[in-house]
């Protein structure tokens, strides 16, 4: 869980961003003061930044919508070990700080932003109905009440100071200029394709495990002894519960899918839809592109067989998986070199998720049976008294092995996780894999052994011939190309690889190579390539590849006249939002130098965090 949000900490931050704009940026003005130490600030002044005051309540308030953006983007448990990875607080301030700098560069300029947009605007953000319109009733309640007139005040101010940072953003974007010679560089680049030219040098030609002698393969066992030894083993009791989405839960979800497959179906752009709503961020990021994949591949919260009997151009009724509702688009269809069909796809998820109170409720329930039990001296009668059921695993090793017939396929790893990392006699603390939790008792173990020479001797020997093998292929592919000279000059001087020379068929970025796959070193290379450039080499899948560019496409005119207003439209957006990053960075750099920050001020504390 930690690594997965990791993983996407920028992603987030910048959604969490978009999440606390439109409402708070600051109250008041800019009044420059001088400031002693950190430990010197006032109590309602979270820090200062050049000289400004960064007021308390704006700090505050951007951390608490950090924390709970942070915890509506993940269904899982965030635990404050979690959200500290986010440094939430130091986050907060600073995006603080950047915001006042860049409204005070807008005042600089001239900018301004009139009182009555602002009111319009915080009309809209926070006196809307469900149904869109403006809720006059509420609005009238907070203007009539004096003991909130303040808090409207500042957040009219606050608005009026937001809208002037857009404002500038604006200015800034409009300075991007797509020339038509960058759209069909850009357009090259991205869809041109190529031919290699190639000769693999596979490790199987040179292998020969007769030629390893006694004393060789007793080196190779001892220093790799760990590799062989039997895996330890253990066998477990589990008890599982699963939170079951509702009809109600399902249909809420399938609703928004519903929407989604009737805009895109109505002339919406697939992949911006997917970067607006998909759930799934490794692909929205990327317009929901799954690549190019077959029917037997895993892709990530994806399953292949659900574009079964989708055309290429259709978009797909929502269709479920156990990650939610997918809206899917075919976008290519093609055989590979073994002649199986590969379909290259978007999809929009839309995840499923059962209500806290729910998920809390059998969190809570599962926390009980360790205790229960310990009470009992009996997991299976702590187990019935919640109607529950025990099972008994084999023997399973720690990669997972051996538990595929007892819990579901996405379970295995966790489950053989927590089994090795706990080693006491007793039951575990309940875990989860999506919505159902899962408490264990080891109950045998088996551990690991060192298997003799004598027995692991036609193991050693197949290994260390492999490892030989792979060098010798290497040593000879590099020492072919340390003379920089073309593929027909190597050929010359190794004319036994002549047989083995192949020319690939056309191939564009986002292919695989025919016959070879998806070998993302060899492809970059070589689109790098002129004709007549020297051989380069590179290893892929253990064989090494000795490869020339050998023909490079034609422009497509036709295919760059059809693309090129969508190609344009976004090589400016991308050129607004570069313009506006630096403008940014070389705004508020600088300063952020002098930001301190009020110690005293706290927004997070650890028992103050909550899971979900």
């Amino acid at each position: 869980m930690l690594r997965t949000l990791r993983k996407h900490q920028k992603k987030i931050f910048i959604g969490i961003c978009v999440v606390i704009v439109p409402s708070f940026i600051m109250w008041g003005g800019f009044s420059r003061r001088s400031n002693g130490p950190g430990s010197n600030l006032r109590q309602d002044q979270a820090g200062t930044v050049d000289g400004m005051d960064i007021p308390g309540w704006y700090y505050e308030r951007t951390a608490n919508l950090m924390t709970e953006n942070i915890k509506a983007r993940f269904p899982q448990d965030v635990s404050a070990d979690v959200l500290k990875s986010y440094r939430i607080e130091q986050s907060a301030l600073t995006y603080c700080a950047q915001r006042l700098l860049l409204a005070r560069e807008a005042e600089r300029r001239g900018l301004s932003v009139s009182s009555s947009r602002a009111e319009e605007e915080v009309k809209r953000l926070s006196f809307t109905t469900l149904d869109g319109d403006f809720d006059a009733e509420a609005w009238n309640s907070m203007v009539n009440d004096p003991a909130r007139n303040a808090y409207l005040a500042r957040l009219m101010k606050a608005q009026q100071y937001e809208l002037l940072v857009n404002e500038l953003m604006k200015e800034i974007g409009a300075m991007a200029r797509v020339m038509e010679e960058e759209a069909r560089v850009q357009y090259a680049y991205e869809n041109g394709k190529i031919k290699i030219r190639y000769v693999p040098l596979d490790p199987a030609d040179f292998l020969d495990p007769s030629i390893l002698t006694d004393e060789e393969l007793n080196e190779h066992y001892e220093n790799n002894l760990d590799t062989y030894k039997t895996p330890e083993r253990r066998k477990v009791k589990l008890v599982s519960k699963e939170v079951v989405l509702t009809d109600e839960e399902l249909s809420a979800v399938l609703e928004k899918a519903e929407a989604a497959a009737e805009r895109a179906r109505a002339g919406e752009d697939f992949a911006e839809l997917a970067g607006e709503l998909s759930d799934d961020l490794f692909s929205s990021g990327n317009g929901g592109e799954l690549g190019f994949f077959t029917m037997d591949q895993s892709v990530p919260f994806f399953e292949p067989d659900l574009t079964d009997g989708l055309e290429v151009g259709e978009i797909s009724d929502p269709v479920k998986s156990d990650n939610g509702y997918h809206v899917i688009k075919v976008e290519e269809k093609r055989a590979n070199e073994d002649g199986q069909e590969e379909i290259r796809a978007r999809h929009i998820l839309f995840r499923t998720a059962p209500s806290p109170d729910r998920v809390n409720e059998v969190r809570d329930e599962m926390t009980t049976l360790p205790q229960e039990a310990a009470e009992m001296g009996s997991l299976e009668q702590a187990a019935e008294m919640h109607g529950l059921e025990v099972q008994e695993t084999p023997f399973f090793d720690r990669s997972g092995v051996g538990l595929e017939d007892t819990v579901d396929q996405s379970a295995v790893s966790i489950v053989a996780r927590r089994a090795f990392s706990f080693d006491q006699e007793a039951v575990s603390n309940p875990f989860r894999d999506r919505w159902r939790f899962y408490v264990l008792l080891v109950t045998d173990k088996e551990e690991s052994e060192q298997i003799s020479f004598e027995s692991a001797a036609d193991q050693v020997r197949q290994d260390l011939a492999e490892i030989r093998a792979r060098d010798a292929a290497r040593q000879r592919a590099e020492t072919l190309t340390e003379s920089s000279t073309p593929l027909d000059q190597i050929l010359d001087e190794a004319p036994e690889l002549k047989e083995k020379v192949k020319t690939s068929e056309f191939f564009d970025r986002r292919d695989s190579i025919p016959e070879i796959g998806r070998a993302f070193d060899i492809q970059d290379t070589a689109f790098q390539m002129q004709p007549g450039d020297p051989a380069s080499m590179k290893i892929f899948q253990n064989i090494a590849y000795l490869f020339e560019l050998a023909e490079r496409g034609p422009f497509d005119e036709d295919a760059y006249s059809q693309a090129q207003e969508e190609l344009k439209t976004r090589l400016l957006a991308e050129k607004r939002g570069s313009l506006q990053s630096d403008f940014m960075r070389r705004i508020t750099e600088p300063h952020l130098k002098t930001l301190q920050h009020n110690p005293d001020v706290v927004v997070i504390e650890e028992e103050q965090i909550p899971g979900i």
